[in-house]
């Protein structure tokens, strides 16, 4: 059992690091610094290529290598991304399918509009001397109060994602508990 907890937190770390990589090179990218942001990208598709960040961080490099001219090796990323995630939201609304299928074109479609909606928070968070989880405006103590104040916004919002994130010096046990809680109420989440 503590070899599994270890392992998911292992794994929400390596997420963790793997988005922060995708957010530094979307910072390089929007700067203009476009082989520092493929050198980004690079290190999620090496180092955490098995996790959700990858098909992002295929995609975005293939962007970031786009506009700095160099339409082969975008090309060839974006046939990468489609080899390699298949069901990516990338590749399955044909923005990977239709630049991948013509190598020749040199510019990539736009990504898709970022949703309009809030994207609820949760954050694990400490509370004076207590580990608690907080779901946007809402605090909840125990796991149990957690679950059922999930349960509450699943009624609400059947269909959301939810940005999930953990403070410094908090209870692990909880993170791991708010992942799983999160998954057995079928929420999507992701990190910033």
């Amino acid at each position: 059992m503590h070899l599994l907890l270890g392992w998911l937190a292992v794994s929400a770390e390596a997420l963790a690091l793997a988005f922060g990589h995708v957010s530094t090179g979307l910072h390089y990218l929007q700067a203009g610094q476009h082989d520092q942001a493929v050198r980004e990208f690079a290190i999620v598709t090496e180092r955490y290529s098995d996790t959700h960040a990858a098909p992002e961080a295929l995609y975005w490099s293939a962007k970031a290598l786009e506009a700095s001219g160099q339409p082969e090796p975008a090309t060839a990323q974006l046939a990468e991304l489609a080899r390699r995630f298949p069901r990516s939201e990338y590749v399955t609304t044909n923005i990977v399918l239709a630049a991948a299928a013509q190598p020749a074109v040199p510019a990539l479609p736009p990504p898709p509009p970022p949703p309009v909606a809030k994207v609820p928070v949760v954050v694990v968070k400490k509370v004076g001397n207590q580990t608690v989880v907080a779901l946007d405006d809402k605090t909840f103590a125990t796991l149990a109060a957690f679950e059922a104040g999930l349960a509450e916004f699943k009624q609400r919002q059947p269909a959301d994602v939810v940005v999930f994130r953990r403070e410094d010096d908090v209870d692990l046990q909880m993170v791991v508990d708010a992942i799983n809680a999160l998954e057995k109420a079928g929420i999507t989440y992701r990190l910033p």
